[in-house]
């Protein structure tokens, strides 16, 4: 059955919103929340620390508020931040977004690449790894630009921005040393795909826009999502249910002998009550999927031999006593007449 539970977006504006589209169009059916930080808008302009300790607290909140299977950071900076506070702080899968510069590197052809987010994220040592570990061959020059940022957001309310601003934004990565010879930029924000048409105007057609990394967001979100619960789409839910028979036909075939926690589904106690509280089972696949229902299975029908048999001797014990107890009751009575 679908594990209808929530996979939960989060930025601090409605950057994020370039994630989840193209995640929607991968999950038709899926049950989304998106959720935006709009208190703490925008992001790039605070601190590490502050950034550390305001996503674990507001993401905490928000999983028990929502339960989410699946909880996308749908936000560079957020990422490159606090993904491994997240991570350390809630027992719910975490899909962060980075800087695609692995896949930059691969596209460029005159090894100078541009990386364009916000202030907070170009800095972060984190992106100076991956600079390090996939484009080390490659001069990575980075920007910061929180005007950008602002822009996307009204762009998103049908203000959309002029080419001369625009450019003026970029101004700061493309007149940098060797900044002419960039030929591919990485959007290390979210918020910039929303952009991205005046982006590549403004950059003259000569650099190639990298948006690898929402889209490989999405697709991890698509990949968690379905192979979590196996129940959004045709193929995960039909191979969890060949395992599942696969498991139940070698149970009854007694290859393995189950443990005393899992049942024929091979759910831990814990995990058949919640599945049972969220509606994925019924009550009878609950009580079936029981390790003694399991052990039953694994043996057979005729592991309900012996209770048969002990049934059947207590009624026929009942039945032959019957008469005898009547016979000597009638006996007492004639000799107290004799």
């Amino acid at each position: 059955m679908a594990d209808r539970r929530p996979i939960l977006f989060f930025d601090s504006g409605v950057g994020g919103l370039s994630v989840l589209a193209p995640t929607a169009k991968l999950l038709p059916r899926a049950p989304l929340v998106y959720v935006a930080d709009s208190a703490g808008f925008p992001y790039g302009t605070r601190s590490e620390a502050e950034i550390a300790a305001r996503v674990p607290a507001l993401l905490g909140r928000l999983a028990e508020r929502y339960d989410p299977r699946l909880i996308v950071i749908a936000c560079n900076t957020a990422s490159t931040i606090a993904l491994q506070h997240v991570r350390a702080a809630l027992d719910v899968p975490i899909v962060g977004t980075v800087p695609a510069i692995k896949p930059a590197a691969e596209m460029s052809r005159t090894r100078v690449i541009g990386v364009l987010g916000t202030e907070a994220t170009v800095r972060q040592p984190y992106v100076a790894d991956l600079a390090a570990r996939f484009a080390a061959d490659c001069i990575v020059l980075r920007h910061g630009s929180a005007d950008l940022v602002e822009m996307a957001e009204a762009a998103l309310g049908g203000e959309r921005p002029s080419l001369a601003s625009v450019r003026a934004a970029l101004d700061g990565l493309l007149t940098q040393d060797r900044g002419d010879e960039i030929d591919v930029i990485v959007n290390a924000c979210t918020h910039f795909p929303l952009l991205e048409d005046e982006l590549v105007a403004a950059t003259g057609g000569t650099s190639a826009l990298s948006t690898a990394a929402r889209n490989r967001a999405a697709r991890r979100a698509f990949d968690r999502g379905t192979a979590m619960a196996g129940g959004l789409w045709a193929r995960p839910r039909r191979l969890h249910c060949e395992e599942c028979a696969y498991r139940k036909a070698r149970a009854r075939a007694g290859a393995f002998r189950p443990d005393r926690n899992r049942g024929a589904l091979g759910l831990h106690r814990s995990q058949r009550r919640r599945a049972l509280r969220q509606g994925q089972i019924t009550l009878r696949q609950f009580e079936m999927d029981s390790p003694r229902g399991r052990v039953v299975g694994a043996r057979g029908p005729l592991a309900l031999l012996p209770f048969a048999l002990l049934v059947i001797f207590k009624i026929s014990a009942v039945h032959i006593a019957a008469p005898l107890h009547k016979r000597e009751h009638e006996l007492s009575l004639c000799r107290g007449l004799a």
